[in-house]
């Protein structure tokens, strides 16, 4: 049974992932999507094209992604997407439920907001002011 839940919650994070490519450009739920499926697949690239970190080289934020995904090579999780609100053309929020230990029987959901900037006409996650308490080892 912890089998089955497993592989769908691997399927749902793969859909979900897929659908966040699709809209990661034009919208801020769409690169929150996007953000968090590469995270969820160890893709430091993916991190990279989804998330920002200010003062950094496109090169170090790979590298920096990539110690944190190494670190984080065991955490799985579950989000759903619930609102976005944009106050201004270049900054947005995206509201969502966020299950950590996503495979562990006693999960469950918690209310976690990201964080977006609009960085050269795209959407991404501001990974600087992402609550620590939602993905621990984050790039500082």
């Amino acid at each position: 049974m912890r089998r089955v839940v497993g592989i769908l919650i691997v399927l749902v994070i793969v859909g979900l992932g897929v659908a966040g490519m699709l809209m990661a450009s034009t919208s801020p739920t769409g690169a929150a999507n996007g953000f968090l499926a590469a995270f969820s697949r160890g893709d430091a690239k993916g991190c990279v094209q989804y998330a920002y970190l200010d003062g950094m080289t496109d090169e170090q934020a790979e590298a920096a992604w990539k110690k944190t995904l190494h670190y984080a090579e065991h955490f799985r999780f579950a989000w759903r997407m619930k609102s976005e609100s944009i106050p201004n053309p270049n900054e947005a929020t995206v509201d969502m439920e966020f299950v950590k230990t996503a495979d562990a029987p006693s999960a469950y959901p918690e209310n976690y907001s990201l964080p977006m900037i609009k960085i050269n006409g795209k959407w991404k996650v501001d990974a600087r002011q992402i609550n620590r308490t939602m993905i621990p080892a984050l790039p500082r």
